[in-house]
């Protein structure tokens, strides 16, 4: 299985490529990502982004929504990758009044595999929008006080995470962990 980066301009895309140096992962950029080059089993993982919001681009985004649609592998999205998720399978996304930046705490949602404890976690966000209620086949694994954190697709091996667990700040990178976990197992 190789491991697929999709840069979407994130600002922690060195972070993200550290964190993946054992998996060998490949960065295709966004604007020029072939999806008929991406295998069924290969891993595609979604990063953040801040060029521009996922509302009102589908065009732009057309190469990863039709992954979303179609890719029958794993897929994980960040931040942005979590809102494209969403996006494709109906969910409602709300833009914030302010941007949130820095750690945040969150709360499993249900007993999961994923968010393992029964405790609250610390993670880093940076973003603009949130979703407050997943619509099916996603499920929320984990929520913060803006909404849903972590979420799980209910039979394709789709994950999502809000926020930026890249970021050496809190224990994202746990639940980062617990997911490649999920999917080995799978």
């Amino acid at each position: 299985m190789k491991t697929y980066v999709i840069d979407n301009g994130s600002t922690y895309i060195s972070e993200l490529m550290t964190s993946l140096k054992e998996r060998k992962a490949v960065l295709i950029s966004y604007d020029s990502l072939d999806h008929t080059k991406i295998n069924d089993q290969d891993l595609v993982i979604l990063s953040g982004g801040h060029g521009f919001p996922v509302l009102w681009h589908d065009e732009e985004y057309k190469n990863e929504i039709n992954i979303i649609k179609h890719h029958r592998g794993p897929i994980i999205g960040i931040c942005l990758g979590f809102e494209l998720i969403s996006h494709v399978f109906g969910s409602h996304l709300h833009q914030l009044k302010e941007r949130r930046k820095g750690a945040i705490t969150i709360s499993p949602a249900i007993k999961n595999s994923i968010v393992t404890e029964d405790r609250d976690f610390s993670v880093f966000v940076n973003h603009n929008w949130s979703v407050e209620k997943l619509q099916k086949p996603l499920v929320a694994l984990a929520y913060s006080s803006d909404g849903v954190e972590v979420m799980r697709h209910t039979s394709r091996p789709i994950y999502g995470m809000q926020f930026h667990p890249e970021v050496n700040i809190g224990n994202g990178n746990v639940i980062l962990e617990n997911i490649f976990k999920d999917i080995n197992n799978s």
